[in-house]
């Protein structure tokens, strides 16, 4: 709590439009879950946007936050805010979902009515739909994904859906069922938007690749979060491709007392952000930030080769993506003069000293958590597989003699110490001189060349 509460602090002086909005009348040690989850969901909006990254390729913003915390600590904040921030994706979903419902009505009819039977053959409409639910299948979910296209400044690009689950523990149980099988994989290849599909007999597959674009929020308990990640599976890279962060526990503590006034202002406020971040297109000039947490990162990079951590050196490398991802919603936000629809110009965007703060803040976070509750899990894994590895230690009854024989040795010492006859140790000599470990000095007599033998 010390460490969350403490971090907090470090936010709380920073935080400005529009994470002021989403972390108002909370606590210091739930600022950064807030901070986590919100961002996340502007990022997602922000889908028509990229950044060049310092590997010199142009990168679109995919983060996915797991928010921990016990049973009654306030975990249902984060469910409030995905209501009102990705309000904007639901409405937008509304009329494909209609559309989706009326041939599934038609459909049903047709197997029932020979009128029916009659008309046009139904076609499936191609909705765009992005606010997915966890239990979606793996078919419906690359359909999903192939819809999700839109002309972004002259080029079709693919957008982000998006998953949003109150509860950890229902996406592990989904993922015993055909519902959630492989969607692991999905979560891996959405960091990167790497390509996934489908090639199945069936007519109703996706027989395709398509570049998964999927940002989630999860809020759960330790205990759903220890059957996610096990020692068998900690090495995939989801760990370090996920940002978390814990919430206060709140133990022996009331909640707040709400205000319905505050309340349904800062609700509309949220609602009328994700409008203005979901209308955002472009490629946006944060040259300064990107320069920013490389320079972190290197640091990282050093100060885990002094100290030998494998584990920084691990979590190093994706903590700069979240530092810049989470970091970009408050810099954009500056941008918000007018309402009137007017289209705006990522190219005004200005870096500022408390941005390159927050960025730092961010970083240090996201490698703390992941550190805190999977670095143990990391290092015993290696060190596991280490010792799996490891070559039997194998020494026969012949070579324990071997190194009991003098440096020179006559074919009566090899009798003596072997206790065989003499045609025996004769034969254990001709092997010897045959791999090279002794010499023939004169007859009958040998020296040699190694101390020991295998």
């Amino acid at each position: 709590l010390s460490a969350l509460t403490s971090l907090g602090k470090r936010l709380r002086p920073l935080l400005a439009a529009p994470h002021d909005g989403v972390t108002r009348g909370m606590s210091d040690a739930n600022v950064p879950a807030a901070v986590f989850a919100s961002a996340t969901m502007f990022c997602t909006l922000m889908t028509r946007c990229q950044y060049e990254h310092y590997d010199g390729k142009l990168h679109r913003m995919n983060p996915q936050a797991l928010i921990i915390g016990e049973p009654g600590t306030g975990k249902g904040v984060i469910d409030w805010l995905n209501r009102q921030i990705m309000s904007v994706l639901r409405a937008k979903d509304a009329m494909g979902r209609q559309a989706l419902k009326e041939y599934k009505k038609k459909r049903k009819e047709r197997t029932t009515s020979t009128k029916e039977q009659k008309k046009e053959v139904l076609v499936e409409p191609d909705s765009m739909i992005r606010y997915l639910m966890t239990n979606t299948s793996n078919n419906q979910f690359y359909k999903r994904l192939v819809n999700a296209k839109e002309e972004v400044d002259g080029e079709l690009w693919w957008l982000h859906v998006y998953m949003f689950d109150s509860e950890l523990a229902s996406a592990n149980k989904a993922n015993s069922g055909a519902d959630w099988i492989g969607k692991r994989d999905l979560e891996l290849k959405a960091f990167h938007n790497e390509d996934a599909g489908s090639d199945y007999a069936n007519d109703d597959s996706v027989n395709d690749f398509v570049p998964v674009h999927w940002c989630s929020v999860t809020t759960g308990t330790r205990i759903a979060l220890s059957k996610k990640f096990t020692l068998a599976n900690i090495n995939d890279g989801l760990c370090t491709r996920q940002a978390i962060v814990p919430m206060d526990n709140n133990r022996y503590k009331m909640i707040s007392r709400g205000d319905a006034v505050v309340n349904h202002e800062q609700e509309l406020s949220l609602k009328e952000w994700g409008y203005w971040f979901d209308r955002l297109h472009g490629t946006m000039p944060i040259e300064k930030l990107i320069d920013h947490v490389y320079n972190l990162c290197e640091a990282s990079a050093m100060e885990a080769k002094m100290a030998a951590d494998d584990v920084l050196d691990t979590l190093r490398r994706r903590a700069v993506f979240y530092a810049t991802w989470f970091t970009v919603p408050r810099i954009v936000a500056r941008l918000r003069h007018q309402e009137d629809g007017t289209p705006v110009d990522l190219q005004q965007i200005k870096v500022t000293a408390d941005d390159l703060q927050f960025a730092t803040i961010i970083y240090d976070a996201i490698i703390y958590w992941q550190d805190y509750f999977y670095g143990q899990m990391l290092q015993d894994s290696w060190d596991n597989a280490g010792r799996s590895f490891l070559p039997r230690v194998r020494k026969s009854a012949a070579s324990t003699l071997f190194e009991q024989l003098n440096k020179e040795f006559a074919v009566k010492d090899v009798e003596k110490v072997l206790n065989v006859s003499k045609r025996a140790a004769e034969s254990h000599i001709y092997r010897w001189k045959s791999s090279g470990y002794i010499e023939k000095v004169k007859r009958g007599q040998y020296k040699k060349l190694l101390e020991s033998i295998e």
